[in-house]
């Protein structure tokens, strides 16, 4: 396996911040019981949350109790908020708590009050609160990874979950794979257990989503090459029965799509030192292609390891 010199994490644009000492604190188990301050912020009634704000983070902002406030992505919005705009153009879409979704502009002006619109089940909202905290003022592009891994002299790709002893839910699905590193051109190949190749598959990109395989459960072996070297890793494949149970899996009416997929890939992530976080990846892959701001941000996170 290579040796790994470098992590560093470089934070770039205009708010310049991601919060470093957040990603170390331990966060409640999914489903404990909220705490005093969190009873307390209950009563505020959350009402929906910053689904999306393109480049307008500087020309929208939230009024709230005769303070005005700049939106970011992933902020809690609460009864009695307005949505101001500032600049001509600029669109903020929100997520609310009933599962419907909301534009505000391109107008400039100020909406009415917002209204709560139904209720989200307690653990959900529980959910919510660890991920707003988790991604408060990180916007997409702010925050790059590099990690570097040497074999010899050469720089090796290194594989972004292959230190996670990552899982995957066994059935016929595509596998997304991340890494960084090397020197295109990458090829990725897939073995059963057998030794039979299931993929081969070349791309120029730190990236690859295969065409769909029966992954039945057993260990599988990933071989990582680029111009001149290859490293190898192990994924384990499992029945979805052994899925941990995070109390928000099968299916919720109340809560629309994409964001009940998004918060079951965070909670996935954030258990068990990031075991399931390839599983969170492969839920989160095509959410990212429709450009959906809230997965890009977690599976970027992802690709960060700051799940393990």
């Amino acid at each position: 396996m290579p040796t790994k010199i470098i992590r560093r994490l470089s934070i770039v644009g205009r708010t310049a911040v991601l919060l470093l000492t957040v990603l170390a604190q331990c966060f409640a188990p999914v489903g404990a019981e909220p705490s005093a301050a969190g009873a307390a912020g209950a009563q505020r009634r959350v009402v929906g949350y910053v689904e999306s704000l393109g480049d307008a983070a500087e020309k929208v902002a939230i009024l709230r109790r005769g303070q005005r406030m700049p939106a970011r992505i992933w902020q809690e919005l609460e009864e009695g908020d307005r949505i101001e705009i500032l600049h001509e153009g600029a669109i903020l879409v929100v997520s609310n708590i009933d599962g419907s979704r909301r534009a505000f502009g391109p107008e400039v002006g100020v909406s009415e009050a917002l209204a709560p619109g139904g209720e989200a089940p307690s653990i959900w909202q529980n959910v919510w609160e660890q991920m707003a905290q988790r991604f408060a003022n990180l916007r997409i592009g702010e925050a790059t990874t590099v990690i570097m891994a040497t074999r010899g002299d050469a720089i090796v790709p290194d594989p972004v979950f292959a230190d996670a002893e990552a899982r995957i839910a066994s059935g016929n699905r595509p596998l997304c794979l991340a890494w960084s590193g090397g020197e295109p051109p990458y090829a990725v190949s897939i073995k059963s257990e057998d030794g039979r190749t299931l993929i081969r598959q070349k791309t120029e990109d730190e990236f690859v989503k295969t065409p769909a395989v029966d992954w039945r459960p057993g260990t599988y072996r990933i071989d990582l090459s680029d111009a001149s070297q290859t490293t190898s890793f192990k994924i384990r494949v499992v029945d979805p029965a052994s899925l941990p149970n995070t109390g928000l899996e099968g299916p919720d009416t109340s809560i629309r799509e994409p964001l009940r997929i998004l918060t079951q890939a965070y909670a996935l992530a954030s258990i068990e030192d990031g075991a399931w976080a390839l599983e969170a990846y492969q839920r989160l892959c095509p959410l990212e292609a429709q450009a959906y701001a809230p997965a890009a941000i977690l599976a970027e996170s992802l690709r960060m390891g700051d799940f393990f």
